[in-house]
């Protein structure tokens, strides 16, 4: 479900932004910019406002459909595949591999080869071939960052709760008065602390 959910976000955000650059509303991109710009500072001030001394970005499906709809209109609003800040494009493959599933890179780069290769075809075929093979080496790269990332996620929320784990286990031996049940208990204990001592060194 997650991956058909963050697939469905980012041929939306993709499929969006062709809509608006290769239809007769390309000129009203600007509109849509501010538009966009207006809606994202009003939502991060009351974000801001609900969630004191916390994060305002929470990397949800709306937020990262919003990004990516907003960097990539940019881009088509100053020149498309030709854009000088076609590199906007990198900023959001590492983004996405640290919020998504890492493999959900190889997905927004089949995206973003579909509504830039009419572009690609025209004018220096060569120039814009090297920025879609860019991406296209770029993206293995941050799918291996993301995987990392994910990984070491995983095994912190594993040493926590293993922590939790062993903190209940001790304050139990402490309470019980059973001399074998406290044997028991730090024998568990032990182990638990074994399987964390292992988790870390990962």
């Amino acid at each position: 479900m997650k991956y058909a959910t963050q697939s469905a976000v980012l041929l939306l955000s993709t499929v969006f932004v062709l809509i608006i650059a290769e239809t007769p509303l390309s000129p009203y991109i600007p509109a849509f910019l501010i538009l966009i710009f207006i809606i994202g500072t009003i939502y991060s001030i009351v974000l801001r406002r609900k969630r004191r001394g916390q994060e305002v970005f929470l990397g949800n499906n709306k937020e990262v459909f919003t990004i990516i709809v907003f960097v990539l209109l940019i881009i088509f609003l100053t020149g498309g595949i030709r854009s000088p800040i076609f590199f906007l494009t990198y900023f959001i493959f590492f983004g996405l591999a640290f919020i998504f599933e890492p493999v959900m890179i190889f997905f927004f780069l089949l995206c973003l080869i579909g509504i830039f290769i009419p572009q690609a075809i025209q004018d220096d075929i060569f120039g814009n071939s090297l920025k879609l093979l860019s991406l296209l080496f770029l993206s293995p790269i941050a799918y291996f960052f993301g995987r990392e990332y994910k990984r070491r996620e995983r095994i912190q929320q594993k040493i926590k709760a293993s922590t939790e784990s062993i903190i209940d286990e001790a304050k139990d031996m402490i309470k019980t008065k059973d001399k074998n049940e406290r044997l028991r208990k730090a024998e568990e204990i032990i182990e638990a602390a074994h399987e964390l001592q292992k988790e870390t060194k990962e």
